[in-house]
C-alpha cells in the first residue's frame, strides 16, 4: 500500500496468475496480481525459496511497484505495504501454518531487488493469519520506472526485532500511528503523545483514535523536541474522519506557542477544511465541506506560501505566519489553559510534522 492504495490479492486464477508446476514443493513460484485501491497495480512473484543465504531467510516473496502511480523522483519515501489474506498466509508463524518463525515477526525484514536491507517498521502483525502492515524506507521511488522489492521471511535464528525507527527519515520530527492506542513518536525524536479520554477504533491504516468534545478528548505532546518555528518550512499531515460539525473550530492537530501568540493549526473552520494561526487568521483553505469518510489533509509551508492539500488537491494563501517556536502540540483539540477548546468531534489516524515543505509529488503519491 502506497499511502491511500491498498495492495490486496483480488485472483489468483489462470486469469490473475501462473503456477509452474513439477518443480519440488519449495520451488513452487505462484504468479499473481495485486491491485492497489486508487487504481494502481503492484506486482507480487509469490513465494519461492530464498537464495539470499547469507541472510539467513528461507522464504521471499517478491514485489514490484508501478511507477505510473509515483508521482515524481522521490527521496527517502516510506512506503506503507498491507499484506491481507489470502497471500498472508505464509506469513503466518510456524505454528500457525505458515514460516515466519519469530511470533513478533521479527524475521521479517525487507529489501531492494538485489537484497539490500530496507529499513522497515512494522505496524501490525497478526501471527495467526499473517495479516503485515509495514512502513518500508525506499531509498529512491521513481515515476519513471518500476521499481522492485523483496519480503524475506522463515529465519528461525532471528530472536530481536528488525525494525528501526530510521525508516522515518531526519526531517521527520514526530510520526503518531495511533494504533491500538499507542500513541508514542514512531520516530528517533521520540515525541511521544498522551491521550485523555480517546478511544481506540477502526482507523484508517490499522487503527486509529475517537475524540468526542463531551469527553475533552485530546492527545497532548508536551515539549515537542526537533519543531521550528511556525515561519519555517514544515509539512503537518493526518487522517481524519469527522462525526459533526459545529458553529466553531475544530482541531485534528495543533502545534502551538502560546506565550509567543504563535501557532498553526489545522483542522474545520466551521464546516470547511482549514489551516490557520493563532486568534483564527486563516493561512490556507478548502472552500468544500467534506463528507463523513475518511480524508487526507496536509499543510505545508515554504517560507512563502502556505497550502493545504486535501484528498491531494491543494489550496493556497499568503497570509503572513506567526514566527514562535511551538512548545506544545495537541490532537484534538487547541490548549487554552483552561483544559482545551476547539475540541474535535470525530476519528484521526496517522499524524506527522516534518521540518521541510513536503512536494505535492510526494503528497500525491501518499494519499
Amino acid at each position: 500500500m502506497i499511502g491511500n492504495r491498498n495492495i490486496g490479492i483480488v485472483s489468483t486464477s489462470a486469469a490473475g496468475g501462473l503456477i509452474i508446476r513439477n518443480l519440488n514443493s519449495r520451488l513452487k513460484v505462484i504468479l499473481f496480481i495485486l491491485i492497489l485501491a486508487a487504481g494502481g497495480t503492484f506486482r507480487s512473484f509469490g513465494q519461492s525459496i530464498c537464495p539470499a543465504v547469507p541472510l539467513g531467510y528461507q522464504y521471499q516473496k517478491t514485489f514490484e511497484i508501478n511507477g505510473s502511480k509515483v508521482g515524481g523522483v522521490l527521496v527517502n519515501f516510506p512506503v506503507l505495504v498491507n499484506i491481507t489474506n489470502p497471500q498472508s498466509n505464509d506469513l503466518r508463524n510456524i505454528v500457525s501454518g505458515g514460516h515466519v518463525c519469530d511470533i513478533n515477526g521479527d524475521d521479517i525484514i525487507f529489501t531492494d531487488a538485489n537484497y539490500n536491507k530496507l529499513e522497515h517498521q512494522i505496524e501490525y502483525y497478526n501471527n495467526s493469519n499473517g495479516r503485515l502492515v509495514a512502513w518500508v524506507r525506499f531509498p529512491l521511488l521513481s515515476n519513471s520506472g518500476n521499481t522492485t522489492f523483496r519480503i524475506l521471511y522463515g529465519n528461525c535464528q532471528i530472536t530481536t526485532s528488525q525494525a528501526s525507527e530510521s525508516v522515518w527519515s531526519p526531517d521527520y520530527r514526530g510520526v503518531w500511528h495511533m494504533n491500538d492506542s499507542n500513541y508514542e513518536d514512531a520516530t528517533v525524536t521520540d515525541n511521544d503523545g498522551t491521550a485523555n479520554n480517546v478511544t481506540s477504533v477502526t482507523g484508517k491504516i490499522v487503527g486509529g483514535a475517537r475524540f468526542r468534545p463531551s469527553n475533552h478528548s485530546y492527545v497532548s505532546i508536551p515539549s515537542p523536541d526537533g519543531v521550528v518555528a511556525s515561519n519555517q518550512p514544515h509539512t503537518i499531515s493526518i487522517w481524519a474522519k469527522i462525526n459533526s460539525f459545529t458553529a466553531l473550530s475544530q482541531n485534528f492537530i495543533a502545534f502551538q506557542n502560546s506565550g509567543a501568540s504563535s501557532a498553526v493549526q489545522v483542522g474545520l473552520k466551521v464546516d470547511k477544511p482549514a489551516a490557520w494561526r493563532w486568534l483564527g487568521t486563516t493561512l490556507a483553505a478548502s472552500p468544500s465541506k467534506p463528507n463523513s469518510d475518511w480524508h487526507y489533509y496536509v499543510y505545508t509551508f515554504d517560507g512563502i506560501q502556505h497550502r493545504l492539500y486535501v484528498d491531494g488537491i491543494y489550496y493556497t494563501g499568503n497570509t503572513t505566519p506567526q514566527s514562535g517556536v511551538p512548545n506544545e502540540a495537541n490532537l484534538g483539540r487547541y490548549n487554552d489553559d483552561l483544559g482545551g477548546a476547539e475540541f474535535f468531534n470525530g476519528d484521526l489516524d496517522e499524524a506527522r510534522y516534518s521540518v521541510t515543505a513536503r512536494s505535492a509529488e510526494w503528497i500525491t503519491t501518499e494519499f
